[in-house]
């Protein structure tokens, strides 16, 4: 387990991607009921006779079964309208990668971002692994890569070497491209669905709350965090560092250290009431946490299965 939480390197292969497949494999069982939050603008309630729950009822659309079709609606509207139920739409999943570039460091076992890509790598080879529907959308320094699903090796093969790509250096210096909701082709044409996003961005923009938002309002969405805690309590002293900009010293003083510990919190707790506000799930995890055990808590939580 040592070499998964402090690869040898922060720049992983696909290889690295590759071997996490067993550990996918055996994490566990998944609970047999999970209970989900629910998503804002859904009319979800319990029917009985089904033995399935609904989440929405919305008009009929041509490839709707007819056993499905909600009469009493119908008659009283004068349009067909169709019952979703959740055992239909609850393995089909958008994984989100989307890196700013500030998850490219670590204080202690490996960088924030590596950690970030491993755990996304669990999860893509889980839902392979349970035959279940997975797409992607990858933002990271220049590049963006997206799928409507993984199904064939082909387009799991170009995953894992996107995902391995993300962990790079060079991305930290290349100009950081529009985040992963707003690269989505289509947004409005996911609906029903567990989208899963990792990022290391610490505030949300205006532009970014509205898309979210339009997200939250039809789909279950987890935003994942993964955090240096250690970062923020490095003892007095002088370090030496390394960024795009060269080798450079950080002096950290106890009023520097007590500012930044101010700005993180004041940081953190906004993005968590902005998420909130939105009905999306926020799950934090530290980066001394192995890629094993967040992806069991994971699962524990009915975000992968």
């Amino acid at each position: 387990m040592d070499h998964l939480i402090s690869p040898p390197s922060p720049i992983l292969n696909s290889n690295d991607l590759i071997a996490l497949a067993p550990y996918a494999k055996h994490l566990g069982k998944a609970p047999k009921k999970v209970q989900h939050s629910q998503p804002n603008g859904q009319h979800q309630r319990r029917i009985k006779g089904h033995g399935m729950e609904m989440l929405e009822l919305r008009q009929y659309q041509m490839h709707d079964e007819f056993r499905h079709i909600d009469w009493r609606v119908t008659a009283r509207t004068g349009e067909a309208h169709t019952r979703i139920y959740a055992q239909e739409n609850e393995h089909k999943r958008l994984l989100m990668l989307d890196i700013s570039g500030l998850g490219y460091f670590g204080t202690q076992h490996t960088f924030v971002t590596t950690r970030m890509i491993q755990v996304a790598s669990l999860i893509a080879w889980r839902t392979q692994i349970k035959k279940d529907s997975l797409g992607y959308c990858l933002t990271y320094g220049a590049q963006t890569h997206q799928k409507a699903n993984t199904h064939n090796k082909k387009n799991f093969s170009s995953l894992m070497l996107q995902l391995a790509d993300a962990t790079g250096l060079h991305n930290r210096e290349e100009p950081v491209t529009a985040n992963a909701w707003e690269s989505l082709h289509n947004s409005k044409s996911i609906k029903q669905q567990n989208v899963i996003i990792l990022s290391d961005r610490l505030e949300i923009s205006p532009q970014s709350i509205n898309q979210l938002a339009y997200l939250a309002k039809h789909n279950y969405v987890h935003w994942i965090e993964i955090v240096d805690r250690n970062a923020q309590n490095l003892p007095i002293g002088q370090y030496l560092t390394e960024d795009k900009g060269g080798v450079k010293w950080l002096s950290i003083s106890k009023k520097s250290q007590g500012l930044v510990q101010q700005e993180l919190k004041q940081k953190s707790a906004s993005l968590k009431k902005q998420l909130n506000s939105l009905g999306i799930s926020l799950h934090s995890y530290n980066l001394t946490e192995s890629p094993i055990s967040i992806a069991r808590s994971l699962l524990a939580l009915g975000v992968i299965h």
